[in-house]
Formats: C-alpha cells, sequence, structure tokens
C-alpha cells in the first residue's frame, strides 16, 4: 500500500469511548459499567462518578485501582 487509507465510525460503541477519553484522568484506567461487572472479580474499582452522554444517557464510570 502507498495510500493512507482513513476510517470513521459512528455508534453507540464509538460515543461512549470517545466520552471515555473526554473524561478520563491521566494516567487512570477508566472503565464503563460492562467491563466493571465482567472484571469485578479479579480486579479492584473505585466508581468514579456518572457521566451523561448525549443519545447514550447516563454511562457510570470506574477507576481501576487493583488487583484482587
Amino acid at each position: 500500500g502507498t495510500q493512507r487509507r482513513a476510517f470513521n465510525l459512528w455508534g453507540e460503541a464509538a460515543q461512549q469511548a470517545s466520552a471515555m477519553a473526554d473524561t478520563s484522568l491521566s494516567g487512570a484506567i477508566q472503565v464503563t459499567e460492562s467491563v466493571y461487572q465482567a472484571l469485578k472479580g479479579r480486579y479492584l474499582f473505585q466508581l468514579r462518578g456518572h457521566h451523561y452522554l448525549e443519545g447514550v444517557g447516563e454511562l457510570s464510570t470506574y477507576l481501576l485501582s487493583g488487583r484482587l
């Protein structure tokens, strides 16, 4: 390939990823409710807060704080 490809992503997953990036703390690992639910038996998390995302609603976010 000599041509650079460009892609656009749309939808709820892309909106959530953008919101997570916009609201994250430097050096922290911030996750959504679904990631928290999947990993809460193996890792420690702190509730960071709730963020409203247009078209999606309110998202609960958590910060990874260590392993169990």
